[in-house]
């Protein structure tokens, strides 16, 4: 379990806080997404998790113990996060050098398996100094898959994957974080592909976490009328010339049917459900 407790940060020479008192709880099995525009300091809060940085306040407790306090609590934490290789070895190399150094030998005879699951395995003789962006990011996710993580930290997953690679990918990280209980955060800008794998979503402006939790998911209703709609105060929606958009359910959504037919022919009704964009 990860727990992060009113973490700030503020840089030297600045006049504020660029992460301010963030807290909250991720536990086993649970997948979180991290979503902010760009500069909402999402890196801040991610790297001050994965120790990169120092905190000005606030803490970051792994299974109960302080990451401040001790070294190698990050030891079975998978972090994709600014990756850092060496390019004079191969992928394969850099896989078999990294899980030798963090004292997990056990898992060389996986390299190939996770490098097949990022999309690698063709390139795994290649010096990882040829690699584009976004392998070097696949490699990165890769290390972090390795290892048989506790915890996972990634920072753009999805960036160089094909959408025969993202699918895979939302299937294994479903599935690894399920069956071996992975606390995961995941970072993205890629909604659609974050909706897919996160149950919970943080929501991050101006370095505070404004959102943490379920989006709406209610179905949005979408009536056409005959003619243009003139909108009661009591109506809840939006109203676009003959067209209504509303999220009303239940008792509600009926009472609007029987208003609205009463003096308008209702030409159709669509529903769709909410996307993670659209709350975005």
């Amino acid at each position: 379990m990860i727990e992060v407790i009113n973490l700030s940060k503020k840089y030297k020479k600045a006049e504020e806080f660029s992460l301010k008192q963030a807290d909250f709880t991720l536990k086993r099995g649970e997948m979180a997404g991290l979503i902010g525009a760009n500069g909402a300091e999402k890196s801040t809060l991610m790297k001050t998790m994965c120790k990169f940085i120092s905190p000005t306040e606030g803490t970051v407790k792994i299974n109960g113990e302080d990451l401040y306090s001790k070294d190698y609590l990050l030891k079975d934490v998978g972090i994709l996060l600014e990756p850092v290789f060496f390019p004079q070895l191969s992928a394969y190399e850099n896989m078999e050098y990294y899980l030798k150094i963090h004292g997990k030998k056990e898992f060389l005879p996986s390299i190939e398996e996770h490098l097949e699951m990022v999309g690698l395995l063709k390139s795994r003789d290649k010096k990882v100094k040829s690699f584009s962006f976004g392998m070097k990011q696949r490699l990165g996710l890769a290390l972090a898959l390795s290892g048989k993580p506790k915890m996972l930290i990634l920072d753009e997953p999805f960036v160089g994957l094909d959408p025969n690679g993202m699918k895979d990918l939302i299937k294994i990280l479903h599935q690894r974080v399920k069956e071996d209980q992975i606390a995961a955060l995941v970072s993205s800008h890629q909604l659609h592909e974050l909706s897919a794998v996160c149950e919970r979503v943080l929501v991050i402006q101006k370095g505070v976490i404004v959102f943490d939790g379920v989006p709406n998911d209610s179905p949005e209703i979408t009536i056409e009328l005959d003619r243009e709609y003139t909108p009661t105060e009591s109506f809840k929606g939006r109203v676009s010339g003959r067209t209504i958009t509303t999220a009303v359910q239940g008792e509600d959504l009926s009472l609007l049917m029987e208003t609205l037919s009463k003096e308008y022919k209702i030409m159709s009704v669509d529903t769709k459900k909410s996307t993670l964009e659209k709350f975005f």
